[in-house]
């Protein structure tokens, strides 16, 4: 590779760059509009990571880390047990996940979606 294709890929990658930092900046726009927050767990550790926009609905600092449990205990007691189930399957077989968890008196609809 010359000189000039060196400068020119350069070019292209600092321009990804910024798409990409663009694109991440319009998403946490979107998530903070629509109070959209996500999470994943790291297997076979078993440790939550959640987006400063989940951090913020649950009222906590942006680099915060939640247990396993205490993630699963946010969701409303009767739920619960389908969350343990689904996590414990997508852990053990990779079987992904999805549902839909709506709270009638507050208004509130939690979905979980896709876990693998």
């Amino acid at each position: 590779m010359d000189a000039k294709e060196e400068g020119s890929a350069g070019t292209v990658a600092a321009a990804d760059a910024r798409e990409i930092d663009r694109s991440a900046w319009l998403q946490r726009i979107a998530c903070r509009a629509a109070r959209l927050g996500g999470w994943t767990i790291d297997l076979p550790e078993r440790t939550l990571t959640w987006s400063e926009e989940n951090c913020a609905i649950h009222d906590v600092p942006p680099d915060y880390v939640p247990s396993l449990e205490e993630g699963i205990n946010l969701f409303p007691p009767e739920h619960r047990a389908e969350v343990i189930r689904k996590v414990e399957a997508c852990a053990r077989d990779g079987t992904p996940y999805e549902f839909e968890l709506v709270e009638p008196a507050a208004h509130k609809t939690a979905r979980m979606t896709p876990g693998r």
